[in-house]
């Protein structure tokens, strides 16, 4: 397998290891099927076309839908020439990525860090960033992310999670959807995706400000790729 050179592709118009450092915690909400998972595997792409090392935790996908939506971004930014290589050297990012999954009730910290120390300690895998999406991001969770931050800071791996929102219950005062206002103070940097006529809007919520130094951006519903306006 031949191995890859760093590339950079950073989909939300910023460098990404200037966005989320280690320790740092990153959420993308939105409703449901908005793009929240594609969303991920771009952030995770990113860093693994720079040689950085993703572990992917999915609480309601198994390996075979992961790896699906990997294949299928990865194919979407060779044909839409987001990134110049061919479709066949997906292989070659492979051994930067590696794919956890559990059942989002039976998720739990010290089962997460058993499977994590069987990888790590044997030297089969040791991630940079940590990539988890299903996990809900309410009331319910916020020991666990508390917990998992803490880990996170341990370890040095900078960590993004995905969450899901409600449309028909009222933000929080500071404007931040629910159920998400109950954890939002874990988080680093929050990106929302909102529909809006044709497009999915990129709105930065929390840690990335909408100025003019940062690029105005939207998700392509038909590609699903994170694109600039």
């Amino acid at each position: 397998m031949t191995e890859h050179k760093s590339i950079d592709y950073n989909p939300l118009g910023i460098e990404t290891d200037n966005i989320i450092k280690k320790g740092d915690f990153a959420a993308v909400i939105a409703r449901a099927g908005v793009g929240k998972t594609s969303f991920l595997v771009q952030v995770a792409l990113s860093c693994m076309l720079k040689q950085k090392k993703v572990l992917h935790v999915s609480l309601h996908d198994s390996v075979k839908k992961v790896s699906l939506w990997y294949k299928e971004i990865f194919t979407n930014l060779v044909n839409q020439h987001v990134i110049d290589l061919p479709v066949g050297s997906l292989d070659s990012l492979l051994p930067c990525r590696f794919i956890m999954t559990f059942k989002v009730d039976g998720f739990s910290l010290p089962g997460f860090v058993e499977r994590f120390s069987d990888i790590t300690e044997q030297g089969i895998f040791v991630p940079d960033v940590l990539i988890v999406d299903g996990l809900p991001l309410n009331e319910t969770t916020d020991k666990l992310l508390k917990e998992i931050k803490a880990f996170a800071v341990q370890n040095s791996l900078s960590a993004w999670f995905s969450g899901h929102i409600h449309r028909d219950e009222e933000p929080n005062a500071d404007g931040t959807p629910a159920p998400f206002f109950h954890v939002a103070d874990n988080f680093d940097i929050v990106i929302q995706l909102q529909p809006t006529g044709e497009r999915i809007c990129v709105n930065f919520v929390k840690g990335i400000a909408n100025d003019s130094d940062n690029p105005m951006i939207h998700v392509d519903p038909s590609s699903m790729l994170i694109m600039e306006l």
